[in-house]
């Protein structure tokens, strides 16, 4: 018998539909929620309280969440799920996309402040997501600046390629459409791939993504990243992190979006975010 207290190793995956304990074990949630320490907590399951995203070709905003839906494209509740979970669905045309943004795409959620200018705040985030097709179509789920929540906003008409804002995330992109990477830019720098082909995506089949990104980690592990809660064991380091290349200092908003790279529809289906900061 498992002891009370019992947390899963950081090195053994873990596929259930709950949060990752490997992730979470660290936060003090409750704390942050209730008040007594300084910070904001973000946990979205898309059920009866989400907001409705608005209709086609239009930027709307519901304060805790935005949303960009081109023409003929649809975000929705996954109809017969108790759960909860949201599907995003392009039209048939290329280049058109569907997204969310956390704040109404207004109000940024996370801030990594750089080690060389202040003491950074400590960031927690988990999301549970999975894409219909894994030959074609471009996705992504991450942090962005607040602002993006246009159809070119972030992920661009231009095959695998980022407009010049600041981002941190998890992409598939068109040139590689099973292949799961960690990526990260300042919006003064190239796109930056922290971790190539960490999953091999499965259509139809849920991954969980998430990183810890924490002043108290060992410098070479600042940013530490999770996939379904097994750590990874490519890091991002506090000299990277203090360089030119890590959007430091930036508000960040959380995204979920899929942009179409073909003639058929593509869907992405986000079961749950989970975000917290605590303010150092």
């Amino acid at each position: 018998m498992r002891a009370a207290g019992y947390t899963p190793s950081h090195r053994v995956e873990n596929t259930s539909r709950l949060p990752s304990q490997t992730i979470w074990n660290s936060c003090p949630w409750t704390s942050i929620k209730d008040g007594m320490i300084e910070g904001s907590v973000l946990w979205d399951d898309f059920t009866f309280d989400s907001p409705n995203f608005g209709s086609a070709d239009a930027t709307t905003n519901n304060q805790k969440w935005g949303s960009w839906i081109d023409s003929g494209g649809t975000i929705a509740p996954l109809a017969g799920f108790e759960y909860g979970a949201v599907v995003l669905t392009t039209s048939t045309t290329d280049n058109d996309a569907a997204m969310i943004i956390s704040g109404g795409g207004d109000g940024g959620h996370v801030n990594f402040i750089a080690p060389d200018t202040a003491v950074p705040h400590d960031i927690w985030m988990e999301t549970r997501f999975k894409i219909d097709d894994i030959t074609t179509g471009n996705w992504f789920v991450g942090f962005a600046q607040p602002g993006v929540d246009t159809s070119d906003g972030l992920i661009t008409d231009t095959a695998n390629t980022y407009a010049a804002v600041d981002y941190v995330g998890f992409h598939v992109l068109e040139g590689d459409p099973d292949g799961l990477d960690f990526v990260y830019n300042d919006s003064g720098s190239a796109d930056q791939v922290g971790i190539n082909a960490m999953d091999t995506m499965v259509a139809d089949t849920y991954v969980k993504v998430g990183l810890h990104y924490s002043y108290a980690n060992p410098d070479a592990q600042m940013c530490r990243i999770f996939l379904n809660g097994q750590l990874q064991t490519t890091y991002v380091s506090k000299s990277t992190i203090n360089g030119a290349t890590w959007p430091s200092g930036a508000d960040m908003c959380f995204v979920a979006m899929v942009k179409n790279s073909s003639g058929a529809a593509n869907v992405m289906t986000l079961d749950w975010v989970k975000i917290a900061q605590r303010v150092n």
